[in-house]
């Protein structure tokens, strides 16, 4: 069975960090990375300080642990 999320999060102290090319560029080559392990993402915006995306995946796929990955991309 999948399983699919509404996701969004802030970034620490709502710094405006997000909202540039190259943190665009950080999330797409995560979200790749993600379909190796049965992780697909959708539609996503990424605001200066805040994300929202739509991520799936199977019944193994823990959203939290994924969360902290991604958090740590730079």
């Amino acid at each position: 069975m999948i399983r699919l999320f509404f996701v969004t999060f802030c970034t620490a102290r709502r710094r405006k960090i997000l909202a540039n090319a190259r943190a665009n560029r950080a999330f797409i080559d995560y979200a790749k990375r993600g379909l190796d392990h049965n992780v697909a993402v959708g539609r996503y915006v990424l605001m200066p300080d805040h994300i929202h995306f739509f991520v799936a995946g199977d019944h193994e796929f823990d959203l939290g642990m994924w969360v902290r990955g991604l958090k740590r991309v730079e």
